[in-house]
């Protein structure tokens, strides 16, 4: 088996044009998301294909990972997708901490261009795009142009804008593989790749490890920025101690230990090789906390 996928960060902006004339007008839609789409295949079986849409990068790296083992350990989706446990999957993904402060967080899962799951609340174009896309073979010049003329048999005369960026980029197979993710740092941001390979030659990689584990270091290095910021903040006096923010961060750091402790088994199950090097959540804190009082902070007071 053999992966080959990347995570975009999606943007639409859906513009209505005024009624007889060639101007847009003020009013406009976002659709913004995380998108993922997985190709799986076994020898002498049909490619299956998922797209998973998400909030957050790491919410749908980490989705995708799921289905992928799911995959991986029971095989072929074609004759088992209508008793596939969808919202169990979705539920182990949750950490308490998602839970409890991510109250915007959603998901959306297609099959065939049909929306087979969801939960929370998605912008409904995805749906209408999804289904353009099936049809077009991922090539979204054509789906834009057949989403435009769905608008206009509606009634509506609309020019869409679509603009992404890749965050996450995966090749891998059991032999192992590489993954690339974007290194979210104060004052700019950079991309890291990390390497796979086993432990022993007779060993195998579990392919789906590739997306949790660059879920983890997304989800750390964005909970790190998110200490930082709180950090500076706490100290520059602009927010108080045991807030909602200080307490928010302090259930951040205690996420963070986890995600540590899942990216050290990473190593320790795997030969891994990092290019540049392995992210340091601790140093990417002091980062932003420096860089926040110095150039963020409106009345420094410390």
């Amino acid at each position: 088996m053999h992966i080959n996928t990347s995570l975009l960060r999606e943007k639409f902006v859906i513009k209505e044009k005024t009624a007889g004339t060639s101007k847009l007008a003020a009013q406009e839609l976002c659709a913004c998301s995380n998108r993922i789409v997985l190709d799986m295949k076994n020898k002498g079986l049909d490619k299956e294909t998922f797209v998973v849409r998400t909030d957050s990068m790491h919410l749908c790296s980490r989705m995708a990972g799921h289905i992928l083992a799911n995959y991986e350990t029971r095989g072929p989706f074609a004759t088992r997708l209508k008793y596939l446990r969808w919202g169990v999957m979705w539920n182990n993904v949750l950490s308490d901490y998602e839970r409890r402060y991510n109250k915007s967080r959603w998901v959306a899962v297609y099959h065939k261009g049909k929306l087979v799951f969801e939960d929370g609340k998605h912008h409904a174009f995805f749906d209408i795009i999804e289904q353009f896309e099936n049809k077009q073979d991922n090539t979204y010049s054509h789906s834009l142009i057949k989403a435009e003329e769905a608008f206009q048999n509606m009634g509506k005369k609309v020019i869409i804008d679509y603009s992404s960026n890749v965050a996450l980029a995966l090749v891998m197979n059991n032999k192992g593989g590489r993954c690339g993710t974007i290194l979210r740092a104060p004052k700019k941001t950079t991309a890291f790749h990390y390497y796979i390979k086993p432990l022993k030659n007779n060993e195998k990689v579990v392919i789906s490890q590739g997306l949790t584990s660059a879920a983890d270091f997304l989800e750390g290095i964005n909970l790190s920025y998110f200490i930082g910021i709180t950090n500076a903040r706490l100290k520059c006096r602009e927010i108080n101690k045991y807030s909602d923010e200080f307490n928010q961060m302090r259930n951040a750091r205690n996420r963070l230990k986890e995600i540590n402790i899942k990216t050290d088994s990473l190593e320790t199950r795997y030969s891994v090789r990092y290019r540049p090097e392995r992210p340091m959540f601790d140093l990417i804190i002091t980062q932003t906390e420096d860089y926040a009082k110095t150039n963020l902070m409106v009345n420094p007071k410390a």
